[in-house]
């Protein structure tokens, strides 16, 4: 593949699109890399992870800016995912609070799985603003998609509020938890992060109103 004029940042982008098999395979074993890392909590660097994917650095930064892009890039396929479990959940008639309840474990799991890697680029100040928004943003898409899904919000309420809200909410308690800042095991933070949704968000507009969302879980 040609460099473009644009540089090593048209060329990521070119490869991030490709439908070469050896490509896939090569992003597949740099992802599948971060995970093998051990989680000792010491930092996780560009140099670790090509050596547990078996490349050299060049390499990395053929296909990633840096830890913070490998980090956006990785969860964007596990968003699709939960968001399409959700959906064959709802249509084989499971319980849709059910189904958001494990749509949050599988979310935790993930930043589990990577936790060393997320905590790396949380530290650094140059990258924690860039992750954090890139999650918002990601999570946001994937909120949007799912409100679509279900035909939008309860009036008076509009789809674009709700999306930033929980989006931007749900990504600061889970950066919070990655910091170690909440306490709090796996299942506790996504009973929490189910807990805190109105009933609307997984069961559609029409029922219940936002006003009576979880007062059936009130003392």
């Amino acid at each position: 593949m040609t460099v473009s004029a644009d540089g090593p940042a048209q060329l990521r982008a070119q490869l991030r699109s490709s439908a070469d098999p050896r490509v896939a395979r090569t992003r597949a074993t740099l992802f599948a890399a971060v995970r093998r890392l051990p989680g000792d909590g010491r930092d996780v660097t560009v140099s670790a992870v090509a050596a547990a994917a078996g490349v050299s650095r060049s390499v990395f930064y053929t296909h990633f800016e840096d830890l913070a892009d490998l980090a956006l890039q990785l969860i964007e396929p596990h968003l699709a995912s939960v968001a399409d479990y959700v959906v064959v959940q709802n249509q084989t008639h499971a319980d849709p609070g059910t189904a958001m309840l494990d749509a949050q474990r599988r979310l935790t799991a993930f930043f589990r799985e990577n936790r060393a890697l997320f905590v790396s680029v949380l530290r650094a100040e140059p990258t924690r603003a860039v992750v954090v928004e890139g999650l918002r943003q990601a999570l946001q898409q994937s909120v949007a998609g799912h409100l679509d899904r279900l035909g939008g919000v309860p009036a008076p309420w509009q789809a674009d509020v709700v999306t930033v809200y929980f989006s931007a909410a749900a990504v600061q308690v889970v950066v919070a938890w990655l910091l170690g800042e909440l306490v709090l095991d796996e299942e506790a933070l996504a009973q929490h992060l189910f807990a805190l949704m109105p009933v609307w968000l997984y069961t559609g507009p029409t029922t219940p109103s936002p006003s009576t969302a979880h007062e059936e879980d009130a003392p």
